[in-house]
């Protein structure tokens, strides 16, 4: 059964999924991310830019919140410029194939290493695709730098 999504709601990724990568390097998103009204067009980056530990990836609304952000710096700052630059040369906009599965860039998925398996992590308005040993190993001790980051905006 699915549940229609209300359009002025952006879709929530909730949760973590081990999925297999299939020869052409496409991956089954789980369904309850994959709801009518739900996004099927995403831009994907590695991410962090400086580790690439995984890959990011924005469906079309919170992909348009980072490119207002970016759009509210100066042209001249240079700094702003060489992101901007990094960011569009390694992004890549990919769409959902009929059955729901996410196409992953071969060329993205070398620089994250994913090979048979893909770790979904779902942060709310994006998720994340990773190498699950990497991401296994990521998770140590994260629960106390959460906790503390969640004390700091709860009012």
């Amino acid at each position: 059964m699915t549940t229609e999504i209300n359009p002025n709601e952006a879709t929530q990724y909730f949760g973590e999924f081990l999925y297999k990568v299939d020869p052409s390097h496409r991956v089954m998103l789980p369904s309850e991310w994959r709801q009518e009204g739900a996004p099927v067009l995403f831009t994907i980056t590695p991410w962090p830019l400086d580790r690439k530990e995984y890959l990011l990836v924005l469906p079309p609304a919170r992909w348009s919140v980072f490119m207002e952000n970016l759009r509210k710096q100066s042209l001249s700052n240079e700094s702003v410029a060489i992101a901007e630059r990094l960011i569009s040369s390694r992004s890549r906009r990919v769409s959902l194939d009929r059955f729901g599965r996410l196409p992953l860039p071969p060329e993205l998925v070398k620089v994250i290493g994913i090979e048979r398996d893909a770790q979904l992590v779902g942060r709310l308005d994006k998720f994340e695709v990773w190498h699950p040993d990497i991401y296994a190993a990521a998770q140590r001790d994260t629960e106390k730098a959460a906790a503390e980051i969640i004390r700091s905006i709860t009012v």
